[in-house]
C-alpha cells in the first residue's frame, strides 16, 4: 500500500539501495545464486536500517536483469522469484530501468519487460508488484 502524506510528510532522510547487471550464466535454468546472495544482503542491510534514522525505501536497478530480455524463462526462472523474494521479505519497493539485455528495443523484449513489470504495478502495493510472464509465450524461446 502506498503510504499516506501523514505519514511521510516529516520524512526527511532516507536510504535507497542502487544496483545492476545481475545477469549470469544460469539465466533461464535456475535462480541467479550469486544475485540472490546480493538480495539476501540487502534483506539483511534493510531490516538493519529499518528503525534507523535512514530507513531504506526502495530498491533501484539499473538494469541488464537478464541476459536475453526476449527470452521468457529468464525472466520467470532466473529473475522475478528474486526480486519478489525482496519486495516481500524487505518490504520496499523495487524499480527496474531496463538496459541494453532487456532488449526493449525489440517488440518481445519490450513485451516481456512490461509483462513482467506493468506500468500499473508500479503504483500499486509492493506486494506482488513482480509477476511470472505468460506460460505459453508468443516468442520463440531458442536454447542459450
Amino acid at each position: 500500500m502506498k503510504p499516506t502524506w501523514d505519514r511521510t510528510q516529516d520524512v526527511k532522510r532516507f536510504s535507497f539501495i542502487v544496483h545492476g547487471d545481475t545477469r549470469w550464466r544460469r539465466d533461464g535454468t535456475a535462480i541467479q545464486h550469486e544475485h540472490s546472495l546480493v538480495i539476501d544482503s540487502m534483506i539483511a542491510h534493510i531490516k538493519q536500517l529499518q528503525n534507523s534514522e535512514c530507513p531504506v525505501h526502495f530498491v533501484l536497478q539499473s538494469g541488464d536483469a537478464v541476459v536475453d530480455g526476449t527470452q521468457v524463462g529468464q525472466w520467470n526462472t532466473s529473475f522475478i522469484p528474486l526480486i519478489n523474494h525482496l519486495t516481500t521479505e524487505g518490504g520496499v519497493r523495487y524499480f527496474l530501468t531496463p538496459g541494453n539485455h532487456e532488449k526493449t528495443d525489440s517488440e518481445a523484449g519490450r513485451r516481456n519487460y512490461f509483462d513482467a513489470y506493468p506500468p500499473s504495478s508500479r503504483r500499486q502495493d509492493r506486494q506482488g508488484a513482480w509477476r511470472c510472464l505468460r506460460c505459453t509465450p508468443s516468442v520463440t524461446e531458442t536454447p542459450s
